[in-house]
């Protein structure tokens, strides 16, 4: 089918990171990006002219706004001096505008040693505009340094290319997009993109040198997708897709010609478009004049880490597996861009055909953050969820101690370099007892990885980086060609699925420097904020289970790390709750009560306590329940609230589909009413929603929390007020709300009148 024979509804906003070409051993060291010429900072505009106190430093023009200060020096000596701009024709004066400092600030100006870093001109201001740039005393009206600005001078700045095109020999596009454009040396825009995606084939972002797309003999590299992993690419549908590529490589290396869209079974591009040699030439930029047609510098940083094993493959951008086989046993080093929080997992899939998180062999990995030692165990898994006890059994992600196996991991070596997390350990080839699996390493085994936060409780909670529907495999003993660079490695990988376990060379990969997380981008995921609920005569609340859609959602509007599912109030993610005491409140709760589905069997209770999930603690606290459990003959706690599983979630398509059920997805949507809106709402018909009704009282703190049984980091925020200040909680809401704070609805019911709502009202379909 053709692209011209779809209707497209939606566009998206996604981020692609493109993986590492630079060979040979990293030195654990940041350092700028660039190429294998000479690096390439913006256009020069001069070295500073020094007139008073001692100030040195080069001065680049980035982009139409920002500069860079390259070695920057001054004394600080200054009682009120601030970067000046001006347009005034006779040099520096008090005719001007303070340039906000490196912080965004615009303070008097402190002592620098050399330090590299960006200004930002205000609103509405450009470099072309300006004649000078000073250092400049306010008080004394004294110029302590200059650099003049070049007449008619062209700062960098985005260069456009034309759309994809498809080869001639095509009669049918399945891939198309609007104009595409170079923001910077290592960033590409693609416009409206489009691409159908069959099952037989496996398409990947591909970039390589020469006038054709081609990936034989080392002409051209597969690239991660959007998300930075390396698996064939789902379909898109008109979706806006913004391309950096990683470590030292930029546009201008002499190796990027073109840009496509590649079906490695195929064998040919599906589109693709010529980057043109003099659009990707730093050195045509760098050497200051009026500029016109430079593309901006990037500013992003890399840090090279020196992996201590010979073998290494990226599983994603962000996540390094190295390893070595001596012998009987083989030795693991784990390297991703994490968290202090931040848990690691590499093992053996459940499968021998697919990747498969079931029944699979993993060793996980953490930093201890009061030791500052690695932490690595054994686990198995048999239900994707943490692991928790029901019908006293354990069931879930159980270290394999738990389940009365030994632990067959010895730690190595734990630490934190930069912002990495480096988790390295050895195991035996052959299993130590039934819960662990042997690694043949002559042969392509399929494995599984994972990266997410460490829950309340200490366990390993909802992964955001992971493999889905593709399966990589690794030969832990390689058969290296003798020109293989030192971190070559021979792991294939295939599409991932019952019928088809065709593998196809993954031997182009190697590990390269990772490039640093950008905190202070614009792109930065944020969350959608809270939605608060008070209601001075809504007396029933729905109780039910969603995707906790991770920091754009639950984790991002509570901080807190979650198992990967949170109730859904009224159809809001984990809203906060207003209640009077005195009040008989019901809760009508379908959060599943078969608990041989550990992963959708949740009783609802009502606690003291934040984290909740008293079943996962190792020593629960009955008594800091206040509803939705009793206590049994021998004194252990019993859930009373398991209702019929009603469960919003995305419909499960095949890959040539658009925005399947794929929950990585998830923290793509712009706003949660999107988001929501892309779920169905699916319940059981087999059982009954189960009824709890509470009415608070004075012994309750102002504080308290609803939250599942089962699991942890599932509920929030129930606020208990007393009846004199309904009102005042209206008004504290709606002051968070304007004050700035991430809000994202309030929905009040306090006269009976919707004072503010989402755009829809999903509460009760």
């Amino acid at each position: 089918m053709g692209i011209s024979k779809l209707v497209f509804a939606t566009t998206l906003l996604v981020t692609i990171s493109l993986p590492y070409f630079v060979s040979g051993q990293n030195d654990g060291s940041s350092s700028s990006s660039s190429s294998s010429t000479e690096e390439y900072f913006g256009l020069l505009l001069g070295r500073f002219n020094v007139y008073h106190h001692a100030i040195s430093g080069s001065l680049y023009a980035v982009n139409a706004t920002t500069l860079l200060i390259k070695n920057f020096y001054y004394d600080g000596m200054g009682k009120d001096a601030y970067f000046w701009g001006g347009s005034g024709g006779n040099g520096p004066g008090p005719n001007g505008f303070i340039i906000p400092d490196q912080w965004g600030r615009t303070n008097v100006l402190k002592k620098s040693d050399n330090r590299d870093f960006t200004l930002t001109l205000p609103e509405k201001k450009v470099i072309s505009e300006l004649k000078w740039i000073s250092v400049y005393d306010l008080s004394r009206l004294e110029n302590f340094g200059d650099v003049y600005i070049p007449d008619n001078f062209e700062p960098p700045g985005i260069v456009t290319l034309p759309p994809f095109t498809t080869p001639a020999s095509d009669d049918i596009s399945d891939c198309s997009s609007d104009n595409i454009e170079l923001i910077d040396m290592k960033t590409i825009r693609i416009g409206r993109l489009s691409i159908i995606s069959y099952h037989n084939q496996e398409n990947y972002f591909a970039v390589g040198k020469g006038l054709v797309p081609s990936l034989r003999s080392g002409a051209g590299w597969r690239i991660p997708d959007e998300n930075g992993y390396l698996e064939p690419l789902r379909s898109y549908n008109a979706e806006d897709i913004t391309l950096t590529l990683p470590g030292d490589l930029t546009l201008s290396d002499s190796n990027v010609h073109w840009l496509a869209v590649y079906d490695k079974m195929a064998d040919k591009a599906l589109c693709y478009v010529n980057i043109p040699s003099t659009s990707g030439n730093a050195g045509a930029y760098s050497d200051g004049g009026a500029g016109g047609g430079a593309i901006p510098p990037s500013l992003r940083r890399t840090f090279k880490y020196d992996y201590s094993l010979p073998n290494c493959v990226p599983l994603h951008n962000d996540f390094h597996l190295a390893w070595d086989v001596v012998g009987q046993t083989i030795t693991f080093e784990m390297v991703a861009v994490a968290n202090d929080d931040d848990w690691l997992g590499f093992g053996l899939s459940g499968s021998d055909n697919k990747t498969q998180m079931m029944s699979s062999d993993i060793a996980i990995g953490h930093i201890n953050v009061k030791t500052g030692q690695g932490v690595v165990q054994d686990y198995n898994v048999d239900a994707k969820a943490p692991c928790t006890s029901i019908l006293e059994k354990k069931r879930g992600v159980c270290l394999d101690s738990e389940l009365g196996h030994s632990d067959s991991i010895q730690v190595l070596e734990g630490r934190r370099i930069g912002p990495l997390i480096v988790i390295k350990y050895r195991r035996q080839l052959k299993r130590a007892d039934e819960a662990d699996k042997d690694i043949d390493p002559d042969k392509p085994i399929p494995i599984i990885w994972a990266l997410g936060r460490l829950l309340a409780t200490g366990q390993p909670g909802f992964h955001r980086l992971y493999p889905r529907k593709h399966v990589t495999r690794i030969q832990f003993m390689p058969t290296r060609p003798k020109s293989s660079s030192p971190h070559q490695s021979s792991s294939s990988s295939s599409t991932s699925s019952e019928e088809d376990s065709s593998s196809s060379s993954f031997s182009d990969m190697t590990c390269q420097p990772f490039l640093i997380p950008d905190r202070t981008s614009s792109s930065a995921l944020k969350p959608w904020g809270a939605a608060k609920i008070v209601d001075g005569k809504l007396r029933t609340f729905s109780a039910r289970l969603g995707p906790s859609a991770g920091l754009r959602g639950y984790e991002g509007m509570t901080g807190v790390a979650n198992p990967g599912y949170a109730w859904y109030i009224q159809g809001y993610l984990a809203p906060e709750l207003y209640m009077q005491r005195g009040v008989t409140y019901s809760f009508k709760v379908e959060g599943g009560n078969n608990p041989h589905n550990v992963e959708t069997y949740h009783p609802f209770i009502i606690t003291t306590e934040a984290i909740g999930g008293q079943n996962a603690l190792s020593s629960p606290r009955s008594n800091s329940i206040l509803s939705g459990v009793e206590t049994t003959r021998r004194g252990l706690s019993r859930p009373t609230a398991a209702g019929r599983l009603c469960l919003w979630s995305h419909e499960e398509k095949g890959r040539n589909n658009f925005k399947s059920s794929d929950r990585r997805l998830d923290e793509s949507y712009p706003t949660f009413e999107k988001f929501r809106n892309s779920l169905k709402l699916r319940c059981e018909n087999s059982s009954e929603p189960s009824i709890v009704e509470v009415t608070p009282n004075s012994s309750w703190p102002d504080v308290v929390y609803y939250h599942s049984f089962t699991q942890p980091g599932m509920g929030w925020r129930i606020h208990v007020l007393d009846g004199a200040i309904v009102g005042a909680a209206v008004a504290e809401a709606e002051g968070e709300s304007n004050s700035g704070e991430k809000v994202a609805s309030v929905f009040y019911l306090v006269t009976g009148m919707v004072v503010m709502t989402m755009t829809s009202l999903f509460c009760c379909r």
